[in-house]
């Protein structure tokens, strides 16, 4: 198998002075000959960003929503638009349900795709696991298998903040490489322990060559960091690049665990597997 490339495109830091930076994620994953996108940012700079670095995003097979947030969707248009071909799109089914932000004080903010119209074509959605491509596996549906994980904000599917949204959408990419099976999360907000408890249960996974992408933990209790990185041991994790919206304080913890294992990425950063 050849070497697998995975190139940060989208990320809330970086230090390409070429590119500009955005909250949000994009990874271009070059695996078996083919380019995946997972996630999309929050803009059109996916496309930016992805014609600096020169990666011919307009030839992208297929197209990964980790969930249905707008920083991780909000480029979508854009690449559609400048596709050569009508990549397909796999995501969760509640990706395309209402997606708000309700915080005590403030107005409540619609953080959803931007314009679920473009979902309409070429797109798969399943809530259990499909292989995209032979070695890269959509996760579908996380169970939740702990009580001290969760969604790590005050999400909403209504605007009144009345019906809390679980994010049943929220998935990860599962990547086998020569060197190991590789996890990407968008946010983990379905909690990284569960997801990468989930895959390796799934696969019979018992080490990881990595764990790339938002952890979401800006917020966390420091039990659940402490719990999160007890479960990057068991199960073995070698490297972990912590992105977007992990927060400094849980990159301090992972940098702590990990050592130099410990990733420092950001937009135009390239990993080779």
């Amino acid at each position: 198998m050849a070497p697998t490339t995975v190139t940060i495109v989208v990320d809330d830091h970086g230090s390409n002075p070429a590119l500009r930076f955005e909250h949000g994620l994009s990874l271009l994953i070059e695996h078996g000959g083919r380019k995946v996108l997972f996630d999309t940012g929050q803009t059109g700079l996916v496309v930016e960003n992805g014609g600096i670095l020169g990666l011919g995003l307009e030839d992208v097979s297929a197209i990964v929503l980790s969930h249905g947030h707008y920083d991780h969707c909000g480029g979508l248009e854009n690449l559609l638009r400048n596709a050569a071909a009508d990549p397909t799109v796999y995501a969760h089914p509640d990706v395309l349900t209402e997606k708000f932000s309700c915080t005590p004080g403030a107005l409540p903010r619609d953080i959803g795709i931007p314009d679920r119209r473009l979902l309409s074509a070429c797109l798969h959605l399943s809530s259990a696991p499909v292989e995209i491509f032979p070695g890269l596996v959509f996760l579908g549906e996380i169970p939740r298998q702990n009580s001290f994980e969760d969604t790590g904000g005050p999400f909403f599917l209504d605007s009144e903040g009345k019906a809390p949204d679980p994010l049943l959408d929220d998935t990860g990419l599962l990547m086998e490489t020569d060197t190991g099976m590789v996890l990407f999360c968008g946010c983990a907000h379905s909690g990284l322990v569960n997801i990468v408890t989930y895959a390796a249960a799934l696969y019979g996974i018992q080490r990881f060559r990595a764990v790339i992408g938002g952890f979401h933990l800006h917020n966390a209790h420091p039990f659940r960091l402490k719990k999160t990185l007890a479960a990057m041991a068991s199960y073995h994790v070698e490297q972990a690049a912590p992105l977007h919206c992990t927060g400094e304080r849980a990159v301090r913890a992972f940098h702590d665990h990990f050592g130099g294992d410990c990733l420092h990425c950001g937009a135009g950063s390239r990993l080779i597997f």
